[in-house]
């Protein structure tokens, strides 16, 4: 069987962004990310899966994280845009991560076959850093999202 990677899909958004409303509801979601969170889901073909401030808890502290789905159209931007991410000194790193696993298990059924589902993982310097570190760090990744949306898909 042919292994196909299976794009964001407008119903996957919706579900997504259904449990980030829960998850806000609950207190689940780190407060100061929210507005940010709402400018990034936004976008057209963009949906955030997972995100963290960054923290600092007794000697270890952990970066703050965006994970995103794409759609194929935003995938072919977002690539081409990565240098642009790497013009801020807080970004850690971009990493492309491919998953079976339960979380997209409903998607890769409804597609059918042998099917993966593609994330973005983007590392930042947070508030384990300082609030003004996390804030420059996260309207950077913002504003070069944004200017995705205005590329020509290559």
């Amino acid at each position: 069987m042919i292994t196909r990677i299976i794009p964001l899909s407008q119903y996957e958004k919706e579900q997504h962004l259904q449990f980030l409303s829960d998850q806000i509801k609950t207190g689940d979601v780190d407060k100061e990310l929210i507005p940010y969170l709402s400018e990034i889901n936004s976008i057209e073909g963009i949906c955030t899966t997972l995100s963290c401030t960054g923290h600092k808890e007794n000697e270890r502290s952990q970066k703050g994280c965006i994970r995103l789905r794409l759609s194929t159209k935003m995938m072919r931007k977002f690539r081409r845009s990565i240098p642009k991410f790497y013009e801020c000194q807080n970004i850690g790193y971009i990493d492309q991560r491919y998953h079976l696993g339960k979380r997209y298990r409903k998607y890769i059924r409804e597609a059918g076959g042998e099917n993966i589902c593609e994330e973005i993982m983007i590392s930042f310097l947070g508030l384990e850093g300082s609030p003004e570190t996390f804030h420059q760090s996260i309207k950077h990744i913002v504003g070069v999202l944004k200017k995705c949306t205005h590329m020509h898909p290559a």
